[in-house]
């Protein structure tokens, strides 16, 4: 067998699943930090923004709004920050099975936070921006728009995140846990 014909069958050998779930591990890991660093990136932007406004508004409901706002834009961060740091760094050394077993327990801590993300997430936002809305321009017609506005934002947001839960990680979780039960 020639070099070159050597070279072309070792590249097109299968990895086996595990490597295949490694790898999709891995860029699922990937797709999670991004996703964590454009929100704390809006988390800062979005206590910027509202400690401005704290700052130049005088309307009491405004302001009590910004505050609220910046108090649940620290609490969104927080919680992304802590939820990511919970679980230690895979180093993909790990046997498979305590490989798998900490990688299903990272998993899950994103599954619960796309299926709460209702609750600590759009909700005391959502609040906050609306109460600011509403210190500004009072209680009318636009107001009311603006809060039908921001429910329907809020369910859309609350679906999207239900939605890439049920269709990326929990998957991967079951092919993890499919995985680690298959080693025992």
């Amino acid at each position: 067998m020639e070099l070159d014909q050597f070279k072309s069958v070792w590249q097109s050998q299968d990895p086996g699943p595990e490597q295949r779930l490694r790898e999709r591990v891995a860029a699922t890991g990937r797709v999670i930090v991004t996703r964590d660093r454009v929100e704390i990136s809006a988390v800062v932007v979005l206590i910027l923004i509202f400690a401005v406004m704290f700052w130049l508004v005088r309307a009491p409901l405004a302001r009590f709004g910004a505050l609220w706002t910046i108090g649940a834009s620290i609490h969104v961060g927080a919680r992304l920050y802590l939820t990511r740091r919970r679980t230690p760094p895979l180093d993909p050394s790990l046997p498979v099975r305590e490989y798998c077993e900490r990688e299903i327990s990272r998993v899950q801590d994103q599954i619960r936070l796309l299926q709460t993300a209702g609750v600590w997430y759009v909700l005391p936002l959502l609040t906050g921006a609306f109460l600011t809305f509403a210190g500004l321009s009072g209680w009318n017609r636009r107001t009311a728009w603006y809060a039908a506005g921001l429910v329907v934002l809020g369910i859309l947001i609350t679906l999207f995140n239900l939605y890439a839960a049920r269709t990326q990680l929990e998957p991967l979780a079951a092919r993890l846990r499919q995985l680690r039960d298959s080693l025992s």
